[in-house]
């Protein structure tokens, strides 16, 4: 199998545990499939592939919820692939709420400075990396030169 091929040939690191994603609210689904993408970047051909490799090798990084869609997942798709392409869009709409992009614009719009710069740096960047597209312009000098309140 493919899995064991690419196994043998690329050198073994100790990477420690995979990022995992249990289909909870609570997770954070963009940051599952970035760290995802940085933990195997040494596969990035595998990943790229229009095949089922990839996505079958991370299966074990999902918990129980998430691995109960992926199995509805898989069927769904038939003979076709289950590439890491499909299977990042499909997961965003299982589970991202239909209005995921106007919520963490409002959150962005509603954050306030309320603590040190780094804090407040930490949490606009955590929010800028949910959105699926860059920030629109108009935006973008409220939220990245933002002034703490008095």
């Amino acid at each position: 199998m493919l899995q064991a091929h690419v196994a043998a040939q690329k050198p073994q690191k100790k990477m420690g545990n995979p990022p995992m994603f249990h289909g909870q609210a609570s997770d954070d689904l963009e940051l599952w499939l970035f760290s995802t993408e940085q933990y195997y970047a040494s596969y990035a051909e595998e990943i790229q592939n229009e095949t089922s490799e990839f996505v079958n090798t991370i299966f074990a990084n999902l918990g129980p919820t998430a691995q109960t869609w992926y199995r509805d997942f898989k069927l769904s798709l038939g003979d076709q692939p289950a590439t890491w392409t499909i299977l990042k869009q499909r997961i965003r709409e299982r589970f991202r709420d239909s209005d995921f992009q106007h919520k963490v614009l409002s959150k962005l719009h509603n954050l306030r400075w309320g603590g040190s710069q780094q804090d407040y740096t930490t949490k606009v960047l955590h929010l800028l990396s949910q959105l699926d597209c860059e920030l629109p312009e108009i935006v973008k000098p409220m939220v990245l030169s933002a002034e703490p309140s008095s």
